[in-house]
């Protein structure tokens, strides 16, 4: 077999190889961790109808808090728990996750941009020193 020929089948074995540890590491599910019951899936659709159409849904300016045991603040608009994740911290209730500075749809899920309240968010994560701003699902959270 010429040099040329190994160096190929290596590189090829190194793609596959790094391709299937991606695969089998990264975590692409849904952000159900917020209430791991299944049974209570219900109740975090619910939760986004109420915060987002209810009789008082959140608006700009609203402080929110996790609506069940724990939200997760992202830096991003989507679910991304990989090994290059978008989590910022996990807030425990009953501690304010912050302030309400924007409202976007992204697919089937309302989010929230948030200015942090900086003394809960730098104890709960992972937090840039120079971020306060972040994101987090409308389904988990309430006023």
């Amino acid at each position: 077999m010429q040099k040329g020929h190994k160096y190929i089948l290596a590189s090829i074995g190194l793609v596959v190889t790094g391709g299937a540890a991606y695969y089998f590491f990264s975590n692409r599910g849904e952000d159900v961790g917020e209430n791991p019951n299944p049974d209570a899936l219900g109740s975090q659709q619910d939760q986004q109808g109420i915060n987002t159409s209810g009789a008082d849904p959140i608006t700009f300016g609203d402080t929110i808090y996790p609506a069940f045991e724990y939200a997760n603040l992202r830096s991003s608009k989507e679910v991304n728990d990989g090994w290059f994740n978008n989590l910022s911290a996990t807030i425990q209730s009953p501690n304010p996750i912050g302030e309400v500075t924007s409202i976007s749809i992204v697919g089937d899920y309302t989010w929230y941009g948030v200015t942090y309240i900086e003394e809960i968010v730098m104890n709960s994560g992972n937090i840039v020193e120079n971020e306060k701003d972040g994101f987090v699902r409308a389904d988990v959270v309430k006023k």
